[in-house]
Formats: structure tokens, C-alpha cells, sequence
């Protein structure tokens, strides 16, 4: 029996009960690709890997399992097309494994991809052959996606972005085959913020490979992104309403207020400001996102919600948003209102140790929690695991560990990460939390923040996790550093001196 590589314990039973039920389902997900271990999207509806969803839930998982972090990104780069095209979808037939091309399915590659460099170990030639990926299917995208010409790339059907059944996309068919625009639709071709989103993650990995590479094409890279940026800020988003909303077939704006602005956040596509406002006016906004279970797809005040149960993106709240909030809040340094969604999310699961695709906004019921064959959906489980660590444990990410203890001096948890011959370990004794390597105490802190080190527990950052102030204290080596921090606030160590190196405004009120 392989080793467990995380480890979790705790005195709050329900929550250890569905940090044991998550890791116990993860399993069922788990499948033979054409002889790769890849992890599938899970339960009756979904023993596929699409791309919208299984590189993510990859390289979340592979602190667990490194191989399928791998499998489940380069089972795509394998597959694409001479012209550059990803498959939205590879299922197992009898005959081998089949791609399938007639619709994008999203494309969350280029961030879990590139974060698996440095989980995977720095390896400079799996670096190139993402480089000559994300290259050859942004060319993609700039050939065919943009019919009109315009610079706004386009979604061809409901397919593309994975918006099974919305009601926002009329009579778009659900997939859509060829390289020519689809005619006599109301809203596909439709100029899709999503695609967007697309081109623009591309283009920021792109960058930071080149700085590792040292190709010379860094400023290159940058500055196509940043037309990106520059074309979503002026064509999709529209100030006075503090969003970004997509053009139908005739380029006519559809005043339709959607979850996909979160979508773009993931992908670095806003700026902090865009950021800051679309959380500060509709995220937070009880009439519109903050539902009793926050993140419906479609905002509850919109004419198009649709409050339907089953695989429907006109308004249940999704897992699958669950996921990529963890990324597109963290990466504008929303860190506070991030654990506030993560508590809440782990609340509702709790309930049952079920693990769903949907939630309804409004009574925090899990969607057909009765049905088994429906309870193992991959998402809900990878985010599970993932807000477990992130708020009382530890993860990784670019070579960093992140230490996080949220709680209320009431709770005992111990959580261990082995990792590159390491274990990592954080123990929060009722307040207390202590943090190791190998069994040496590097430190210990006040709960209710978040502690960056390198791999050797140098101590790099501090943040503000809690949507409330904070005093605390840091105990290294018989020295006490004492500091206030609020939420949000990033602080960083000057000869033991915590000093302010970045602070978001909370947006909680």
C-alpha cells in the first residue's frame, strides 16, 4: 500500500469525517487511461477527463499523487491537434482512447501546468513542451476565434465554456463542429469574456516561462497579454456597472450579470481594481452573489436565473466555481473573504460527506445528495481537500509552503504534508500552532493567519486570512515578534520587524 502524503487529524469530529469521506471518494475517481493513472471527473455522468476541469483537479491532487498531477495535464498536450486545438474531452472506448474536438470544454491548462513545474521538480523540458503548447493553441485561438476580426476572441456553443443548459445561451447548439463560424444563432458566435480569459492565461505562462527559460521572449509574451487585458477592459467591461458581461452574434452587449467574471479573475485576466469592484459590488451583494450559499452561477436578481438541480448553469452554485474561486480571489489577495466561502462550503458538505456538483443557493440543500451514483463529483471533493488545507493546514504552490491556522482556540488539529523526502507538519493546540520539518519546531505562531516560508521554513510572509483583525505573535528561536494584522494585510519580516508589503481593502461589510 502506497503512503499516505497527507495526513489530517482533528478534535472536530465532522470535520474529520469529511476530510476522511473526501479522501475515501478521491479514490473512486481514479482510472486507467490508455495505461495513464489519470483521476476522471467522477460520479455515473462524468468518467471522462475534460479540460475545463481535470488539470486543475490534477495539479490540486498531486500533493497526493504526483503522477496523476502529471497524467491528468500532459493526457492533453499529448492530444492536441497539429493546428493547435486542445480536446475539450478524451473518454476510453474499446478501441483506445478517443479526443474529441467539437467543442473546447474551457481550457484550465495553463496555470495548473506550469504550477506542476515546480511541484514536479523543475524539469526544463516538460517547461518547453508546455511553452510549445500554450504557443501553438493561442495561435489557435487567434486564427480561428476571432471571426470578425475584431480582437475579441468568440465561443461557438454552450459546450465551449461548459455552461451546460444555461439559459443565457438561447439556442446555441451544445457543441459545434469545424474551424467556420457558426450562422443563424441569437447569441454564438458570441464575444465571450471566458475565451479571453483563455488567451490571457496562456500568454502570462508563456511570460513566465520565457524568464525561467531565458528565451529572450518574455516582454513579448507580456505585453500580448496585457492587449488581452486591455481588450477585455475596454470591449466586455462596462464601468458604471462594475462588470464585465459578453456581445451575442450581432455584438450587441447581453446584459446578463454572470458568474464568469470570477472565471476571468482565475485566469489574471482584471486588473486590481476590476477585481475589487466586481467582488465589492456583486460578489458580496445579498441580492445578487451572496445567496445563503454564495456563487450562484447566474445572479438571483437576474431575469435568466434559473434555480434548476441537475447539470444547470443558470443558477445553482457550482463546485466547479467552489474550485476556481480558491485561485481568482487569492490571486487579488482576497484572502479573507476566500475562507469565508471555504467555511461555508465545508459546512454544507459536512452535512452529508457527499460530495455534489451543485448546491442551491438559497436553502444550502446538496443537489440529488440522494442518489449515490451522483455523489462523488471530483471537484467537490478536490476543493474539499483543498479549503481543508488552506485553512487548517498546509499546501504548496511555486516552491512555497503556506502554513494556515483558522480557529477559535477551541479545536485541536494536526495536519502532515510529505513532500520531496520532507514531512511538513502543523499542529494548532487550541490556539497554539506550531510548525514543523522532519519533527525540528521551526516556529510557532497565533492562529487565524497564514505563514509563507521556502522549503526550509525561512519565514517569507505573513497574511491576513481572517475576515477579522488579529493580534498575534510569532515565537522563533526565544525571540517573540508581536504584530497587528488585518484582513488581507501582507506583511514581511525586516530583521524581525513586520512590515505592511501589500494590503487589499476587506470587502465584507
Amino acid at each position: 500500500m502506497m503512503q499516505k502524503r497527507v495526513l489530517f487529524k482533528t478534535s472536530d469530529a465532522a470535520l474529520q469525517k469529511l476530510f476522511d469521506s473526501a479522501e475515501n471518494s478521491a479514490l473512486i475517481n481514479i482510472a486507467d487511461f490508455g495505461g495513464r493513472k489519470v483521476m476522471t471527473e467522477g460520479t455515473v455522468l462524468y468518467p471522462n477527463v475534460w479540460l475545463e476541469t481535470q488539470p486543475l483537479s490534477g495539479e490540486m491532487y498531486g500533493k497526493r499523487d504526483l503522477e496523476i498531477a502529471v497524467n491528468n495535464n500532459e493526457i492533453f498536450m499529448d492530444t492536441q491537434r497539429e493546428d493547435g486545438r486542445l480536446a475539450g474531452m478524451i473518454s476510453v472506448t474499446p478501441d483506445g482512447l478517443k479526443s474529441h474536438f467539437g467543442w473546447l470544454q474551457g481550457c484550465y491548462l495553463a496555470m495548473p501546468a506550469f504550477k506542476l513545474y515546480y511541484l514536479a521538480g523543475k524539469d526544463d523540458q516538460y517547461l518547453m513542451k508546455l511553452y510549445n503548447c500554450l504557443e501553438k493553441f493561442d495561435q489557435y485561438l487567434w486564427k480561428y476565434r476571432d471571426s470578425d476580426h475584431n480582437g475579441c476572441l468568440e465561443s461557438w456553443c454552450v459546450w465551449d465554456t461548459g455552461e451546460d443548459e444555461c439559459s443565457r445561451l438561447g439556442n446555441s447548439p451544445n457543441f459545434f463542429e469545424g474551424e467556420k463560424a457558426p450562422e443563424g444563432y441569437d447569441v454564438v458566435p458570441m464575444e465571450s469574456m471566458d475565451f479571453m480569459g483563455f488567451s490571457y492565461a496562456n500568454r502570462d505562462v508563456l511570460a513566465r516561462i520565457s524568464k525561467i527559460l531565458k528565451n529572450g521572449r518574455e516582454d513579448f509574451w507580456r505585453n500580448e497579454a496585457e492587449k488581452v487585458r486591455k481588450k477585455i477592459k475596454e470591449y466586455l467591461w462596462i464601468d458604471e456597472k462594475s462588470a464585465c458581461f459578453d456581445r451575442d452574434s450581432k455584438n450587441n452587449v447581453m446584459d446578463i450579470l454572470v458568474h464568469n467574471n470570477l472565471r476571468v479573475m482565475y485566469f489574471g485576466a482584471f486588473s486590481q481594481g476590476m477585481a475589487d469592484d466586481f467582488i465589492r459590488r456583486h460578489i458580496l451583494n445579498i441580492d445578487e452573489f451572496w445567496t445563503p450559499m454564495p456563487l450562484p452561477s447566474i445572479a438571483v436578481s437576474d431575469k435568466y436565473f434559473r434555480n434548476i438541480d441537475f447539470n444547470n448553469w443558470s443558477g445553482q452554485s457550482q463546485a466547479l466555481t467552489y474550485q476556481r474561486t480558491i485561485d481568482a480571489f487569492t490571486n487579488y489577495g482576497h484572502f479573507a473573504e476566500l475562507t469565508l466561502l471555504g467555511e461555508k462550503y465545508l459546512e454544507v458538505n459536512a452535512k452529508t460527506c457527499k460530495f455534489t456538483q451543485q448546491i442551491n443557493p438559497f436553502t444550502c440543500e446538496q443537489s440529488l445528495v440522494e442518489n449515490d451514483s451522483f455523489t462523488s463529483y471530483g471537484p467537490a471533493i478536490i476543493t474539499t481537500l483543498e479549503f481543508i488545507a488552506r485553512l487548517y493546514g498546509i499546501h504548496i504552490e511555486f516552491g512555497n509552503i503556506f502554513w494556515s491556522a483558522i480557529g477559535s482556540g477551541k479545536t485541536y488539529f494536526e495536519y502532515i504534508q510529505k513532500w520531496k523526502g520532507n514531512d511538513y507538519k502543523l499542529i494548532n493546540d487550541k490556539g497554539i500552532v506550531r510548525a514543523y520539518i522532519n519533527e525540528k519546531l521551526l516556529f510557532s505562531f497565533s492562529e487565524n493567519i497564514r505563514i509563507v516560508t521556502d522549503t526550509e521554513g525561512k519565514i517569507k510572509q505573513i497574511i491576513g486570512i481572517s475576515p477579522k483583525p488579529q493580534e498575534c505573535e510569532i515565537l522563533r528561536k526565544d525571540k517573540v515578534i508581536k504584530f497587528s494584522i488585518k484582513p488581507n494585510q501582507q506583511l514581511k519580516l525586516s530583521n524581525d520587524l513586520p512590515i505592511l508589503e501589500k494590503a487589499v481593502e476587506y470587502a465584507r461589510t
